[in-house]
């Protein structure tokens, strides 16, 4: 409620329509925050065992990272 208050510049009503739009849009944007946050994680972590099986790869472990690549496009 203070942050529509602060958009506004006065107290509102929760009740009133443009208060219920604000909030609306607000939580959509949250949403939209969190989505993102999850889908930068998730490719940071693709990285990392990318990074991981090129180094496996480079010491002869596993298979070569123009293999590990194609698998993880599949």
């Amino acid at each position: 409620m203070e942050e529509v208050r602060r958009h506004f510049g006065y107290t509102m009503d929760p009740r009133d329509e443009r208060f219920k739009a604000l909030l609306e849009k607000k939580e959509l944007e949250e949403k939209k925050r969190s989505k993102e946050a999850k889908k930068r994680e998730r490719e940071q972590k693709m990285l990392e065992r990318l990074q991981q099986k090129s180094t496996e790869a480079m010491k002869g472990k596993t298979k070569p990272l123009a293999k590990v690549a194609e698998d993880a496009e599949e």
